[in-house]
């Protein structure tokens, strides 16, 4: 199973595509047994839902883009991610990973499967987001 913590790694590793190659799109999908992705994305809102109560503030999405906060991940994620990143010193590191709103696949309203997808687009990086460390 995926962690919140391997999962924000990898947004930021494709967010940093964008300093190598500025014409390139990058997607993130998340795919597997809804029992299992829903536990991870339980709390988070990442596809846009006029009904969505999700009570934590990593993420936040609207009809355009969405965006994770990542000084808002808890400390040890925090801790875990910087950890990661002193490996890679070229790495660039933005405070907020903003993204198009998901795509689920299959449609919850269409059919009844216990495995579905999720497929969003990583938005080049707000340059004024640039940070050291979290």
């Amino acid at each position: 199973m995926i962690s919140l913590d391997s999962m924000i790694w990898d947004l930021i590793r494709l967010q940093n595509l964008d300093y190598y190659h500025n014409d390139i799109r990058c997607y993130f999908i998340l795919s597997g047994f809804d029992k299992k992705i829903n536990k991870l994305l339980k709390n988070f809102e990442i596809c846009y839902n006029k009904t969505t109560n999700k009570k934590n503030e990593i993420s936040k999405v609207n009809s355009h883009f969405g965006v994770f906060d990542l000084f808002k991940l808890d400390a040890q994620a925090r801790i875990n991610l910087n950890e990661k990143l002193e490996s890679y010193p070229n790495f660039s590191l933005y405070s907020k990973i903003r993204f198009r709103p998901a795509h689920r696949f299959p449609k919850k309203d269409l059919i009844n499967m216990s495995f579905s997808t999720y497929i969003f687009e990583i938005i080049k990086p707000d340059k004024t987001h640039k940070i050291n460390k979290l």
